[in-house]
């Protein structure tokens, strides 16, 4: 059991698909209660994990759970007068709200920072923004992989300029955003320890993607050509080698100069490492192709598994390309966790990717005590402890203010 470093702390949740929940999901991994204002008619993540061929039952629903655990749901039409008297009341004990809807809808409902901030001095506002706070995109509707891959440069750079750009993976950047929205969240929670002030954290897609790249962006002004190929990689020590098993060794090496003659010494290739020819950067610029075609024609003799052992021994930054079973297997996975086997409600059992941050005062991990249910499944305590009545929450649920699900 890990130790529970944000207990006291309250969050409001009324964020959409993955890059806030993740965020919230984060805080209650943290020891904070969690409570996600979800869309009336559920949370477009919800189904979407058909997409990726996983189960979407009510009980078993790995693509909602991740972004979601530990934290309770309450499926509210914040477009009534009495949704958003009960959205102001849960605002009202919180110390952090996490929103995705752009500005001019949070105005209309009275939920964007101007006024939430006049109404409750202390709260940290936290937004998702697309593209920013300014300039002419800043309402343009942003997605992970229109906005994070495509315009930030993303799918330019990672592609083998020999081919199409490469296939993005889903949440990607959304969960890279987390994490800067998170680090923003706690300086502001720090800092109301000394103002007594809340404050306005915001984060965007295009800005963590250029963020992501800044190293890349910086090279690429001063003529760094990208993208790349691995059949004229710009060194032969960074790129990838076939293998006797047709699977892929990722040599990463890039300081030639310290790893050439160590690579062609695992590779039984001495008299290479050793060759004047090549074993500074002009050499390696001028003759990269003979050398990579060198290199290939020993990795073809051993598996990608049995090259990244000896590389390991011989303290050479090189990895087998793993698939996502291969991650899922890893014993080194388990030993840290960095991901943790969770049962669902029907006994089913799956791995969740944990928050890669960690304290030594959490203990080993996080635990995932709690998966949320259905739609509206736990509407009724939240409201209960709200001091809801049941007919109270009769009338909300005829007036569609709350949708119960079939939980009541």
């Amino acid at each position: 059991m890990s130790e529970k470093i944000l207990e006291g702390i309250k969050v409001v949740d009324m964020s959409i698909m993955i890059a806030g929940p993740t965020t919230s999901r984060t805080l209650g991994d943290w020891g904070a209660d969690v409570i996600k204002i979800e869309n009336y008619n559920g949370d477009t993540l919800r189904p979407l994990g058909m997409n990726l061929l996983s189960p979407i039952d009510d009980d078993e629903n790995p693509t909602f759970h991740i972004a979601n655990s530990n934290k309770r749901l309450i499926p509210v039409n914040i477009k009534t007068p009495a949704g958003q008297e009960i959205v102001h009341k849960l605002i009202a004990e919180a110390d952090v709200f996490i929103t995705s809807l752009r500005q001019e809808a949070l105005k209309k409902v009275g939920l964007d920072y101007d006024s939430l901030s006049q109404k409750y001095p202390r709260l940290i506002y936290a937004h998702v923004l697309g593209y920013g706070e300014k300039g002419p995109l800043k309402d343009r509707a942003a997605f992970d992989f229109s906005t994070y891959f495509a315009r930030s440069g993303f799918m330019n750079m990672v592609a083998d300029r020999e081919g199409p750009p490469p296939f993005n993976v889903p949440a990607f950047g959304d969960n890279q955003l987390a994490l800067s929205l998170l680090a923003g969240i706690n300086l502001a929670l720090y800092n109301r320890e000394k103002t007594g002030k809340g404050d306005y954290v915001h984060a965007s897609l295009y800005h963590v993607g250029i963020y992501a790249l800044g190293f890349v962006h910086a090279a690429d002004h001063y003529e760094h050509v990208l993208p790349g190929t691995h059949s004229d990689p710009q060194s032969p020590l960074v790129t990838v080698y076939k293998c006797s098993d047709g699977e892929w060794l990722y040599l990463a090496s890039p300081d030639y100069i310290t790893y050439f003659p160590k690579t062609c010494d695992v590779l039984g290739l001495h008299e290479l490492g050793q060759n004047e020819e090549y074993n500074d950067i002009m050499g390696m610029l001028m003759h990269k192709l003979e050398i990579k075609d060198m290199l290939q024609a020993e990795f073809i003799k051993k598996t990608a598994f049995e090259w990244a052992e000896l590389f390991a021994e011989a303290s050479i930054p090189a990895e087998r390309i793993f698939t996502s079973k291969d991650v899922r297997e890893d014993e080194q996975v388990y030993a840290n966790d960095f991901m943790k086997i969770v049962t669902h409600g029907n006994g089913n059992k799956s791995p969740m990717a944990t928050t890669p941050t960690r304290l030594r005062s959490m203990g080993n991990g996080f635990d995932y005590e709690f998966l949320p249910g259905g739609l509206g499944a736990e509407a009724k305590d939240i409201l209960k402890e709200m001091g809801y009545s049941e007919e109270d929450m009769k009338k909300l649920k005829d007036d569609g203010v709350i949708n119960f699900g079939e939980f009541f």
